[in-house]
């Protein structure tokens, strides 16, 4: 199964490529729940693809600093993308529940949007430290990674966000399906009336990513929160004895690791580069996209290529 540890590289190089495609657009349109959620998605799997190549046969630390700090924002993004999957049904809702009158002023909303999207990632970023034991965990072929000692701060802080988080994406999420089914005439009109940076395609679109989003965000971190309650025993959090050895980076042989790894882990793997390409499938392949990257290809080809000019005729008196 080596081989695809090498297909999930690659992977993850595209779909870094393929979910930053349509960013210029969507900052130009002011989408920031989209902005974010391509940064959270893109940091990911750039992430995963470096640690990859680094530590591809290998278990030799590169650089202690890097293995922690690549660990803390791995750990970031299971907080990120779902905080901005929260901004985006959050922003389909208010768009939804009437006209620009009662819609809030754009830096209201851009302002709302990063402490959700940022802060709240951050914060929780930063509050892993307490239950951890051990700076980092060194995988061969896959790179470092977030230790987990199984208490219940842990559980509080690593387990319990993403799905509450979740949830509340999911109540969105029925509000906007609601919202959709009994006022799609008015929806349309609204959105047609250029008071609003999106048009009802874009909105459809969006509303799509998010429900699906939301879907597979609910069980999947259930799912976590099951695993990490019932993989190993509880602790006692002692601060002494969490942070017993704290300097150390565990090393991990392939062999070792494939042996404990959970059905969740293997999936948590896949996780950045199945949004990144949910996300291109919606907005990196519909009219507009195209459209740009017409424009773009032009503009790259326009010093190389200088079209004929048309034949002239001459008329013989």
């Amino acid at each position: 199964m080596a081989y695809l540890h090498h297909v999930l590289t690659v992977c993850n190089f595209l779909a870094f490529l393929l979910v930053l495609s349509p960013l210029p657009w969507h900052i130009q349109s002011w989408n920031t729940g989209t902005c974010f959620y391509m940064f959270w998605c893109a940091l990911g799997c750039l992430i995963h693809f470096i640690n990859a190549i680094v530590y591809d046969g290998t278990l030799e630390v590169q650089s202690a600093i890097w293995c922690e700090m690549s660990g803390r924002l791995g750990a970031a993004t299971s907080y990120g993308i779902p905080a901005a999957v929260l901004c985006i049904n959050r922003r389909l809702f208010i768009i939804s529940r009437g006209g620009s009158h009662q819609t809030p002023s754009r830096r209201k909303m851009v302002i709302a949007d990063i402490a959700i999207a940022v802060l709240i990632p951050a914060v929780l970023t930063c509050l892993i430290s307490l239950p951890q034991g051990h700076r980092s965990d060194l995988l061969e072929d896959i790179g470092c990674l977030q230790p987990y000692y199984n208490t219940v701060p842990a559980i509080m802080i690593q387990g319990l966000p993403p799905l509450l988080i979740g949830l509340a994406s999911g109540v969105y999420g029925v509000l906007n399906v609601r919202v959709l089914y009994s006022r799609q005439t008015e929806l349309k009109r609204l959105l047609s009336a250029g008071n609003i940076t999106i048009d009802f395609s874009e909105y459809y679109r969006l509303f799509c990513l998010g429900t699906i989003d939301a879907i597979f965000t609910i069980p999947l971190a259930t799912w976590t929160m099951y695993t990490l309650m019932t993989h190993t025993p509880f602790r006692p959090w002692i601060w002494a004895d969490v942070k017993l050895n704290y300097n150390s980076i565990w090393l991990l042989p392939r062999p070792y690791w494939e042996s404990y790894s959970s059905v969740q882990f293997k999936v948590g793997q896949w996780f950045n580069v199945l949004c990144a390409l949910v996300f291109f499938a919606f907005f990196g392949c519909s009219k507009e996209a195209r459209a740009r990257y017409r424009c773009v290809v032009l503009w790259a080809i326009k010093p190389i290529y200088k079209p004929k000019p048309p034949p002239q005729i001459q008329f013989k008196e």
